[in-house]
């Protein structure tokens, strides 16, 4: 596949002022933070404003910006951290991404063109002794700087849950698992089942006649915060240790492991006769958390594109890296997601940067593309998602749609973009985006014995939803196809390849679609 070309953004194409500004004057980067402004809590102002030689500096609404006093900077080539250590006194300078400079250099080095992830670095600016922090320094006069961007931490990719509340006290840990048999949901998994107006299903069933068409061979990577790895019906992730950065561990909480563990179970439920049965059951999983915690200094630190790039080191070509993280796009600042407004990580120019790496060097990516009611194709988006104002990254993105099983108000019918779907044309393919049965989440579906308390090791649900169930789905039908292909073929496919592969034989969504979220995987 041709890449297409990469041009400079004008300031109009890229951001209108009522999203933020693009300014090419030479100005300075100030910032300062308030105690009150009209009785509320102030946001932080912070106001970027600088001339650097071929850079996109953003300037977003200062009303609508939070405290920042992060920075991610990407050099030109020959710039080191040490003039960039001059230019800001006082501050924090390390890598953005923390594998070693030979290990970034190998893998952005797979192919000519491709971004350095050397270049790019965190700035923490220093905070004044009496709350009140002006830093004020010339960007103009930096030729070392090619882009700036402030990180956003979005919620995680969280669907509506409106069944049943679980009120007994909850136990995690194996020790805790009940006695009891946990009943078989293979029937309730219909999306398991080939494609038919009333199942809409992938048709799993059938990838699995084939040697390796249940994932074998194939490593999925989940991109995401958490995960109980002591559920019972995820055997394969038992003692999946989790790929972190030197001196840190995982930060996430307990809360945000049912999310995970849902996703888990679509892909590699274990084939033991009880509970769901995954997509890709015969896969081996990797698991690369966004929010890391430093063990020796504290302080948390939310790095997707880390963990895109730890998984890309860890894994082989044909491996399957899934994103399950939005952030806020198209000139949103909602970093909760609550009023919509979140798309693809890649929107990000460090997330774009690493996906573009992991795909080079032969990993199959795959992204939700987020629950943020978002069309692609707006003028906000300044071309990023369809192909005006960037190449395309590789990455297959992954759109919700209806299940037709209409377990809740959020289902829509089949074929059709769930209401709150992001869509437009950069979206390659769709799959179930409601109704979906797999392990953990709030235990709807089932929680353990009737006759004693829940038990999270025993937790199933059966409305697992949004781009968060979607994306499980074409992760692990990706592993399924590949599987074959290695073993039937003896070859393996890179993540352009899927893609057409997933694009050209799916169902494909009606003709006079005014939200285009894909074809429906078929297998």
């Amino acid at each position: 596949m041709t890449a297409r070309p990469h041009p400079t953004p004008s300031k109009d194409q890229r951001y209108r002022k009522s999203q933020g500004t693009v300014l090419d004057t030479k100005m300075v980067v100030k910032k300062a933070r308030f105690g009150s402004i009209s009785g509320k809590n102030a946001l932080a102002c912070v106001i970027l404003l600088a001339k650097v030689a071929n850079a996109q500096i953003f300037v977003p609404p200062t009303e609508e910006l939070s405290t920042k006093t992060i920075f991610n900077v990407r050099l030109v080539h020959g710039a080191s951290s040490h003039d960039l250590q001059e230019k800001y006194p006082g501050s924090t300078i390390t890598p953005l991404f923390s594998l070693s400079h030979e290990t970034l250099k190998k893998l952005s080095g797979a192919k000519v063109g491709l971004p350095d992830l050397t270049l790019w670095y965190k700035v923490t600016l220093p905070d004044a002794a009496d709350g009140v922090f002006v830093y004020e320094e010339s960007l103009g006069d930096l030729d070392i700087v090619d882009h700036v961007s402030i990180p956003l931490v979005a919620a995680p990719l969280t669907p509506p849950i409106q069944n049943k509340p679980v009120t007994r006290a909850a136990n995690i840990g194996a020790e805790a698992m009940a006695p009891i048999t946990t009943p078989d949901f293979f029937d309730k998994q219909t999306y398991l089942q080939p494609y038919s107006a009333t199942t809409n299903g992938i048709d799993a069933e059938y990838s699995w006649e084939f040697d390796g068409g249940n994932g074998e061979g194939v490593t999925i990577y989940d991109i995401e915060y958490n995960w109980n790895l002591e559920h019972e019906d995820l055997e394969m992730a038992r003692d999946v240790k989790f790929l972190l950065p030197d001196g840190h561990k995982n930060a996430a909480r307990v809360g945000d492991a049912p999310h995970g563990t849902a996703v888990l179970g679509e892909m590699i439920g274990t084939d033991n006769g009880f509970g769901v049965k995954g997509i890709s059951y015969g896969a081996s999983v990797g698991l690369s958390p966004t929010l890391t915690r430093d063990i020796q200094y504290g302080g948390d630190e939310y790095n997707v594109g880390n963990a895109i790039v730890r998984a890309s080191q860890d894994g082989k070509r044909g491996d399957v890296i899934l994103i399950e993280s939005q952030t806020p796009v198209c000139g949103s600042f909602d970093s909760t997601c609550a009023s919509g407004g979140c798309g693809p990580v890649e929107w990000q120019d460090e997330i774009y940067d690493a996906t573009r790496v992991a795909v080079a060097n032969g990993l199959i990516v795959v992204a939700t593309v987020g629950n943020g009611y978002q069309d692609l194709d707006a003028e906000t988006c300044n071309g990023y998602f369809n192909g005006t104002n960037r190449e395309d990254s590789g990455a297959i993105f992954v759109g919700a749609g209806g299940s037709g099983v209409r377990c809740d108000e959020g289902d829509v019918d089949p074929l059709t973009a769930r209401a709150d779907a992001n869509y437009g044309s950069r979206m390659d393919v769709h799959a179930w985006g409601a109704c979906v049965v797999s392990t953990g989440y709030n235990g709807d579906l089932y929680d353990g014995d009737p006759d004693e308390d829940p038990d999270l090791n025993q937790y199933y649900t059966d409305s697992f939803a949004g781009s968060s169930s979607a994306g499980p789905m074409v992760a692990a039908a990706a592993a399924n196809i590949q599987g074959i292909a290695m073993k039937q073929f003896g070859i393996v496919l890179d993540s352009y390849e899927m893609r057409d592969i997933l694009v050209s034989t799916g169902v494909p969504q009606p003709v006079d679609t005014t939200r285009k979220i894909g074809p429906l995987i078929n297998l």
